[in-house]
């Protein structure tokens, strides 16, 4: 039974046998480190599926011990393996390894048995199980001496990691005796070598290795702690493990580079794998304060690592290649297929590298068939010519050291059968080489690639009549506002404007060698933008209120283009001026949006705002402070907010020549203090609840059932949508304003268009998990019924709308959907915001 306690001190070695093992055992390490620094890549001897999780099948195609043995020095009526109720296998495409990801809940006030059975209001939360290689038929496994484990995990964005800050993850076990190795048992020949999020910060807090030993004493031992962190940011990380029961040393692998290598005594044979995961700790103190989620995937053993591929279906594999001329790294590379359907595919490319020196940056190319093309990466950038494709290494994952590995995901269609791709080659940059892409390799293939020359190379989807006219549009320039109406933001062209470089930064992020047809790439079209932006006087005013629908898509793009190739392009002055306006801007949806807050104007001081109209009106300001927390991430965002200082942020944006901003600021004064000082908080949600956030301004936008006709208003063309009588279509096709009924499409729009604008955000960057939000079903049927009604045209009847005809090609023409930039927002959506149409 796993009863745990914290503490800060290693184990004791007890006994003068132990000091004299561990002598022997670090000779030994460093006489095998002598000769081979890095441990040679290996490929997994056994891999563990979620598949029929629980069953009798997986049961055995794990080797799990019996589901009624109680551990070792246990008490109560609980037994070694545990939680089966908080843990459920789920369908998850983004999970690597392909097949279900286990999801693990953690219910507020929970902890493992031990705080369950000795404290009142304690409940169970997390789960454990036992594997047992001997008695699963693996011997060869349980006979090695050495031993590699390597899963994904996922915590999402504002998990809760507990009022202390520290929980258990899964990791290795030996000595055959359940329970010798955890709760504060130390007998027979038992060890384990689980993790701990330990410390440090609420968002990514830091990892330790978390060690058991027969000789020890009290609880375990806390290793290399804080020489890597466990990010909550809704992506995929890999944690990895190597422990050689013979030397005694254990290496440690997070995202692939090599944390933590110590050497301990390990006196027992091989077990297997300890899944165990709980919060604390053995009372309330360490629980979580809500009830909160996470996953987890792709387990794979082998007898040596780190490993090179995990699971998966068929894998094309090239030798290391060199670039020309290049004195840097040489890179090998797996293509390993995840899974297929007749009209889909997921693949994981694994990079390795073997080098000698660290990689600052790769790219992936190969050919596919062509009936295949790939849509996005979470972790690279996507850009083809013809049936030749390249991903490209986003900052974030471009780090590989030497010796280790990542793993690349990408998705794309196909039509028929899924052909494995060809001519797999990997580059690496660093001293000496080239940044930029190199050109394709010679192919073989029975179908050449053919090279696009009229226009760019986005990926399948993205419109290159929409690039063509983003990059022909003129530069943007708002001007400083001066009166209530009109005003920058609220005028249909302005939010066109932002739309423009909104969209230019989606395709910029995600095909960065697109050009338009006449030859500008994209990239440059960007730049010019941007430069105008931040020039000075034609920057959103920051104001906070109604005129955020037009700066939300400025905030979303400024964070794109922080995530993406520009910014390196950009000088460190202009990257601080981008940094002070997108701080601007979630200043004052602070000041508009935080719940402690009720005001009836922006930080302007313009009028026909508050904070509870309908969904259209908030939507652009929530979604600026959704920007604004990936932009600088949750915690430092609320010191931030917490530091908010008026005549600083002013002063600092006027020097800056950012003066339609400062001015506003300088308007509100000292009085803003107060109200902008405070972490946020919108619908008791906090930054750190980022899809709990989105999720809320979704819920809002979609939660009507839907029809067809409101009388008066209906359908144009007097077609059905298919969507009615499901929930749920937006809020504004059926609500009121003070002449009686609204019913408008234009009103549905202007919300949807905010919150599509920070989902495709938040997918691209990897920040949108679609099963943390309730309301992404309402979302989904909300979005495909407003696109329905476009198409079909909706006759809308509103206060200043009488019977007036909205649709998605022009009409109305001086403020409709298209001025506004919808064909900008459903071409980035649907190729980039994890659409399920």
């Amino acid at each position: 039974m796993s009863h745990h306690h914290i503490r800060g001190g290693r184990a004791a070695a007890g006994v003068l046998a132990t000091v004299v093992a561990v002598i022997v055992a670090v000779l030994s390490w460093q006489a095998a480190a002598a000769t081979s620094a890095t441990p040679t890549g290996t490929t997994p001897a056994w891999t563990g599926s979620f598949t029929g999780f629980h069953s009798t099948s997986w049961n055995s195609q794990w080797g799990t011990t019996s589901d009624t043995s109680q551990c070792a020095g246990a008490s109560g009526s609980f037994t070694c393996n545990w939680g089966y109720g908080d843990m459920q296998a789920v369908n998850d495409p983004t999970a690597p390894g392909g097949g279900p990801a286990l999801k693990v809940t953690y219910p507020a006030s929970s902890g493992p048995p031990s705080c369950f059975l000795s404290v009142q209001g304690c409940v169970l939360g997390g789960g454990q199980f036992y594997q047992d290689l001997a008695a699963g038929g693996e011997s060869a496994l349980a006979n090695s001496p050495s031993l590699d484990l390597k899963y994904d995990y996922n915590f999402p964005v504002g998990f809760d990691f507990g009022k202390q800050t520290a929980g258990k993850m899964p990791g290795l076990w030996g000595g055959g005796v359940p329970g010798c190795e955890s709760g504060g048992q130390h007998c027979a020949q038992g060890w384990s070598t689980r993790y701990m999020w330990r410390g440090g910060s609420t968002s990514a807090p830091k990892g330790e290795l978390y060690f058991y030993t027969s000789s020890g004493s009290g609880f375990g031992a806390d290793l290399c702690l804080g020489k890597w962190t466990f990010p909550a940011d809704g992506k995929w990380h890999s944690i990895e493990q190597l422990v050689n029961i013979t030397t005694g040393s254990i290496t440690v692998w997070s995202d692939g580079q090599n944390v933590c290598q110590v050497t301990e005594p390990l006196p027992g044979a091989q077990s297997g794998v300890f899944f165990s995961t709980f919060h604390g700790g053995h009372d309330t103190s360490w629980s979580p304060t809500k009830t909160t989620s996470d996953e987890f995937a792709d387990f794979t053993l082998s007898t040596d690592g780190p490993q090179t591929t995990g699971s998966g279906g068929t894998t094309t594999t090239n030798p290391p290649t060199t670039t020309p001329g290049c004195a840097g790294p040489s890179l090998g590379v797996t293509i390993a297929k995840n899974k297929s359907s007749a009209t889909t595919f997921n693949d994981t490319a694994t990079i390795t590298n073997n080098s000698g020196s660290t990689v600052t940056g790769w790219n992936v190319q190969f050919d596919l068939d062509k009936s295949m093309a790939v849509t996005s990466s979470p972790n690279a950038t996507v850009s083809h010519t013809g049936n030749h494709w390249t991903l490209t290494s986003t900052s974030a994952v471009a780090r590989i050291a030497d010796g280790a590995s990542r793993k690349v995901r990408f998705a794309g269609t196909l039509k028929g059968t899924y052909v494995p791709p060809t001519n797999v080659t990997a580059t690496g940059t660093g001293t000496g080489c080239p940044t930029t892409t190199p050109p394709p390799p010679p192919t073989t293939t029975t179908n050449p690639p053919t090279t696009t020359t009229t226009g760019g190379n986005p990926p399948p989807g993205f419109s290159q009549s929409l690039i063509d006219s983003a990059v022909a549009a003129p530069l943007f320039a708002w001007a400083a506002p001066t009166s209530d109406v009109p005003r920058p933001g609220t005028n249909p062209a302005n939010i066109g404007e932002g739309k423009v470089l909104y969209y230019l930064a989606v395709v910029d992020r995600q095909a960065p060698n697109s050009k338009a047809s006449n030859g500008t790439t994209v990239d440059s079209a960007l730049l010019a933008q941007v430069h105008n932006l931040i020039a000075g006087g034609n920057e959103p005013d920051a104001d906070g209120g109604l005129e955020m629908w037009g700066q939300a898509p400025v905030a979303q793009a400024l964070l794109l283009v922080k995530n993406g190739p520009a910014w390196a392009k950009l000088s460190s002055a202009d990257q601080n001026k981008i940094t002070l306006l997108e701080a601007a801007m979630g200043y004052g949806s602070n000041y508009a949006y935080n719940d402690a807050n009720n005001f009836d104007s922006g930080i302007c001081g313009f009028g026909n705002f508050a904070k509870t109209n309908n969904p259209n009106y908030r939507d652009g300001g929530v979604d600026t402070e959704i920007a604004a927390i990936q932009y600088f991430g949750a915690s430092t965002w609320d010191s931030m907010l917490s530091a908010f200082n008026d005549a600083t942020v002013a002063s600092q944006l006027n020097a800056a020549g950012l003066t339609n901003a400062g001015g506003c600021f300088q308007t509100v004064g000292s009085g803003a203090n107060s109200a902008i000082a405070r972490p946020f908080l919108y619908q008791g949600h906090h930054s750190s609840d980022l899809m709990g956030i989105w999720g809320t301004i979704a819920g809002n936008t979609f939660d009507k059932t839907a029809a067809s006709t409101v009388s008066p208003a209906h359908i144009a063309d007097g077609t059905t949508s298919p969507f009615d009588g499901q929930c749920c279509m937006g809020h504004e096709f059926d609500s009121t304003d003070s002449q009686g009924l609204r019913s408008s499409a234009l009103y549905v729009f202007e919300g949807w268009m905010s919150i599509t604008d920070g989902r495709v955000a938040m997918n691209v960057l990897g920040n949108l998990n679609p099963a943390g939000a309730s309301t992404e079903s309402a979302y989904h049927i909300g979005t495909l019924d407003l696109k329905f009604k476009l198409d079909h045209g909706y006759i809308s009847h509103a206060l200043n709308q009488a019977d007036i005809l909205v649709d998605d090609h022009g009409n109305p023409a001086g403020d409709g959907p298209d001025v506004k930039g919808f064909r900008y927002d459903w071409d980035a959506y649907v190729n980039a915001g994890h659409s399920q149409n």
